[in-house]
């Protein structure tokens, strides 16, 4: 008789698939590329294309799951180092996912408490950003209720919030996980995403993920070992804490969860008559089909790998909410392209 496959199995093989899909639609990020060039974290390591490695992680994390979770965050890891431009946050949340579906001590804890940390700080990012508003306004517009953009400029942080909240509570997890579906099930069209774009592939792996690890009264109990409770603790510590550091400028934004909030840093070149432009490597989502991680370090360091002499590259702070609108991630910097450059 044919074993019934569990939920577990069912969800790394949905995550296993909404990898594939991301990697698909954003092909050209994981190719060697000469524009926009790969971005190595030293200059010496070499260019080269690991899209068939994660297609291949794919496959082998449904195959063989324990050896294929950790190959395919090996292989993440190493992809980033060769590219800067590749440290995107579905692709390090999917693969967080499934190490979630592992069969290790701390994978019950990482699972919940991943997407726990997730719902939290993406709600309070919004509240603490100054530039929600547009963002909240676009959704309620595709969604038909664009009256409510006021409304919705606070009711999508707190609900957001409250998942995070609800997500951390055993009493209210399973209803948590209900909601945090619903609402990445909801997410793609307000934001008017379609299957082209792998932030559609991660809301639906979110979904899954919040069905399964949360929401589901699983027909048979997970037989995963317990972790300890020490360990558990400095787990979920570090889940939940890691994402202030964006505020304190030792992380990029978006993996602090800032996301969707309108407040990460943007830039402009400017000349010496005092005109300004969009910063060119802003304009290369179309072909990567993922936005260049919004980091001043990697602006600066694009800018200087190819400015002329006297331009400037401005670079924006975060933009927050007084009084967190002092902090200095929040302040405004300049990059000088140097003579002879």
């Amino acid at each position: 008789m044919t074993a019934r496959a569990q939920p577990l199995d069912v969800l790394r093989a949905a995550l296993a698939f909404v990898q594939a899909a991301m990697v698909c639609t954003t092909w050209s990020l994981w190719s060697a590329r000469d524009l926009p060039a790969n971005l190595p974290v030293a200059d010496a390591l070499p260019s080269l294309p690991v899209g068939w490695l994660l297609l291949a992680c794919c496959v082998l994390v449904v195959v063989r799951p324990r050896e294929g979770i950790v190959v395919n965050a090996v292989v993440l890891v190493l992809a980033i180092a060769l590219d800067q431009l590749r440290l995107q946050p579905e692709f390090v949340s999917v693969a967080v996912l499934l190490a979630a579906t592992g069969p290790w001590r701390l994978s019950r804890t990482l699972g919940w408490g991943a997407l726990a940390s997730l719902w939290l700080w993406a709600g309070i990012g919004k509240l603490l950003s100054a530039d929600f508003r547009p963002i909240a306004e676009l959704a309620t517009d595709r969604l038909g209720v664009g009256g409510l953009a006021g409304l919705a400029v606070w009711a999508i942080p707190v609900g957001e919030v409250a998942l995070g909240i609800g997500a951390a509570v055993p009493r209210t997890r399973r209803w948590a996980g209900w909601g945090g579906a619903a609402l990445h099930l909801i997410a793609p069209f307000a934001l008017d995403l379609g299957p082209s774009s792998a932030i559609f592939w991660w809301n639906l792996g979110l979904a899954a993920a919040a069905i399964v690890l949360l929401a589901l009264d699983a027909p048979q109990p997970d037989l995963r070992p317990v972790p300890a409770p020490t360990l558990a603790r400095v787990l979920l510590v570090g889940l939940f804490a890691y994402p202030a550091l964006a505020y304190a400028g030792t992380i990029d934004p978006y993996l602090g969860h800032h996301l969707y909030s309108g407040d990460v840093p943007t830039a402009v070149v400017c000349t010496d008559d005092g005109t300004c432009s969009d910063f060119g490597i802003l304009a290369t989502r179309g072909a990567l089909g993922v936005p260049i991680p919004p980091t001043a370090r990697l602006f600066e360091r694009w800018f200087l790998a190819g400015c002329t002499p006297g331009e400037q590259l401005r670079v924006t702070g975060m933009r927050l909410r007084a009084p967190l609108d002092d902090l200095p991630v929040a302040r405004s910097t300049t990059v000088t392209c140097p003579v002879g450059s």
